[in-house]
């Protein structure tokens, strides 16, 4: 059940790296994509702009989780360069770190306006020239549950409830209502990965299950293995 969705922002107000000074634009820097709807947003924006996978020809191109790697494979025919075995922002800038990939280096980050800061902060910190944050879609929440799901939830009906991300955690909670946890009592929890999971245990709601890499398909392995 989704109950988020991935828009892409105005694109006057969050330009894309490809609108950068030509001089920004030179071998050796990175672009970091954190996940499939930064991506596809990215892509978006090229196209308006009438530009192909060429504009990327000179960045290196960093990506957290097998699904963004795949989405950079598919929309723009390109290997990405680094993707850490761990699909968290702190695994990728390790990465990067141990490397040597950062200091007099240039980043532009593209993400989502709710991102955590850790990536920007850390490059920073690693001596990195500058990192450009650019928020390139905005994540909102559906204003209601649909009925037959809180009918199912109510009638102890729902045995898995699946959490992909902390902001789906916490909306969710909150369109559930105060009683949340009542209503949650005969549910297991599953959760994709450990920012999930430490918002779920703050929430009370300790998972059942977490995916040993944060990916879809280990998710499902989790929730299988476990029933």
């Amino acid at each position: 059940m989704g109950i988020s969705t991935g828009k892409p922002l105005d694109a006057q107000q969050h330009p894309h790296p490809n609108d950068l000074p030509q001089g920004e634009r030179t071998v050796g820097n990175w672009l970091i994509f954190t996940s499939g709807n930064g991506v596809r947003a990215t892509h978006q924006r090229m196209r308006a702009l009438k530009l192909d996978a060429r504009a990327l020809a000179n960045w290196k191109i960093a990506v957290i989780g097998q699904a963004t790697a795949d989405a950079v494979r598919e929309l723009f025919c390109i290997e990405p360069d680094c993707v850490p075995e761990s699909f968290v922002a702190e695994a990728l800038a390790e990465e990067l770190i141990k490397r040597d990939e950062v200091i007099g280096r240039r980043f532009v980050l593209l993400r989502a306006e709710i991102a955590r800061p850790m990536i920007v902060e850390r490059l920073t910190a690693a001596g990195a020239t500058s990192v450009q944050d650019v928020a390139v879609y905005e994540t909102r929440a559906v204003a209601s549950l649909p009925d037959d799901l809180t009918d199912a939830i109510a009638g102890g009906r729902v045995d898995w409830v699946t959490f992909t991300s902390s902001s789906t955690a916490k909306n969710f909670v909150a369109l559930l209502g105060d009683d949340y946890l009542e209503k949650l009592k005969n549910a297991r929890v599953a959760s994709i990965g450990p920012i999930t999971t430490t918002t779920l245990n703050e929430l009370g709601l300790p998972p059942t299950v977490v995916a040993d890499n944060a990916s879809m398909q280990k998710l499902v392995d989790a929730i299988i293995a476990a029933a």
